[in-house]
Order: structure tokens, then C-alpha cells, then sequence
């Protein structure tokens, strides 16, 4: 069964690969950027996950739907920094510095 299910799932994905190589739709900026950012994303919402509940109950707030949305805007907001200041500069200096032009000479 796990190897029908991963199967399935490089299909799926196999899929979404070839209609985006062939569809002329554009894809809005954000969704780009976050897309870039991703690992980012992946990296600092542990550590932002569990601040929103205790920041509702420190200010009285007991709405766990507002307690949500918050905790992803401030996920977001945190990977766009870490991705702005840290990842993309870095990625950029390492491909600068190992880029196969650099690498021949």
C-alpha cells in the first residue's frame, strides 16, 4: 500500500510539473516569493507556532480562529525576513563564489 501511495503521489506531482511547463498562467509575485521562501517557512514556524497562543492569553484573547491567522502572518512575516536578510544572501554569495564559470578558470 505505501508504495501504490507514493506512486501515486509522483504522478500527482509528475503532473503539476508538465501543466505548469505547458500553461501561460501567471503567477501572482507573492505567491512566487513565499514559494522561494519556503525553507525559510519550514525553518522558523516551529519556533513561531507556539508564541501565538501565549501572546492571545497574555492580552485576555481566547479566539483560537484569530489565534491562527495570527500565528501564519507572523510565520509569513518571520520567513520573509530570515529569506530577505539571511537565505537569499547567502545563496547568492555561494553561487557567486562556486559558479561553474568560476570553477573552470
Amino acid at each position: 500500500e505505501a508504495l501504490v501511495n507514493a506512486f501515486l503521489c509522483f504522478i500527482i506531482v509528475h503532473l503539476c510539473v508538465q501543466m505548469e511547463k505547458h500553461s501561460k498562467v501567471n503567477i501572482p509575485k507573492p505567491v512566487l516569493y513565499f514559494g522561494a521562501a519556503s525553507y525559510s517557512l519550514y525553518l522558523v514556524h516551529p519556533i513561531i507556532a507556539p508564541l501565538s497562543p501565549v501572546v492571545f492569553k497574555k492580552a485576555g484573547i481566547y479566539n483560537p480562529y484569530l489565534s491562527v491567522v495570527f500565528c501564519i502572518v507572523l510565520a509569513l512575516i518571520a520567513a520573509a525576513v530570515t529569506y530577505s536578510f539571511f537565505e537569499k544572501p547567502v545563496t547568492d554569495s555561494l553561487n557567486r563564489k562556486f559558479s561553474p564559470k568560476k570553477l573552470a578558470v
